[in-house]
């Protein structure tokens, strides 16, 4: 039994929320249309990732070419032969960019089962010219523009519903944050 109630606003708008996990992640969306009752789906195509049965969680990783610029990100960083093109190019990877983020309080854990700090020993470096925030921000943009694409072709009248949300500026954005982060991580986040 549905217990949801119907969507009491008086504009159309469409829910994102993104879940940036230290090794995959994954994206919802909710149009919300005033009288229905929302109905939260999961993104389940991603580029590199079209046929593999509707799996709706990527890696959180990314390539960098030298100029700073992103050039491969979730699947796509993961698929056969990008790790000769990396070397090839020069690329760096950013991997577990999410943890460099943490509260100082949280140094002591690490996804491993380590239990002593040496925690920052273990973290993958970040590329020279980035700090944490901007490849988090280079992430929640590919999971923007993934989630764009797929809306726009998976949802009956997807492009006409992207384009009044995108116009009116009507989309929300909610953003998991790992238990024990503080204001400071929340807000860098943001």
């Amino acid at each position: 039994m549905n217990t949801r109630k119907p969507y009491r606003g008086t504009q159309h708008k469409l829910l994102i929320a993104m879940d940036v996990g230290t090794t995959f992640s994954g994206v919802s969306h909710c149009p919300l249309d005033p009288g229905t009752v929302p109905e939260i789906k999961l993104v389940t195509r991603f580029p590199a990732q079209e046929h593999v049965g509707g799996d709706a969680k990527i890696p959180s990783v990314l390539y960098y070419g030298q100029d700073g610029s992103v050039k491969a990100a979730g699947a796509e960083a993961t698929r056969e032969g990008i790790l000769e093109t990396a070397e090839e190019e020069g690329w760096v990877l950013a991997k577990w960019f999410k943890l460099h983020l943490r509260p100082s309080k949280c140094t002591n854990t690490f996804p491993l089962g380590t239990t002593n700090d040496t925690t920052s020993q273990f973290l993958h470096p970040l590329p020279p010219t980035k700090s944490a925030i901007d490849v988090f921000a280079d992430f929640l943009h590919y999971l923007f523009s993934c989630t764009k694409t797929f809306i726009i072709q998976s949802m009956h009248d997807g492009a006409s519903i992207w384009s009044s949300v995108e116009t009116t500026q009507s989309i929300q954005f909610v953003l998991s944050l790992p238990n024990g982060w503080e204001g400071a991580q929340q807000t860098a986040m943001r």
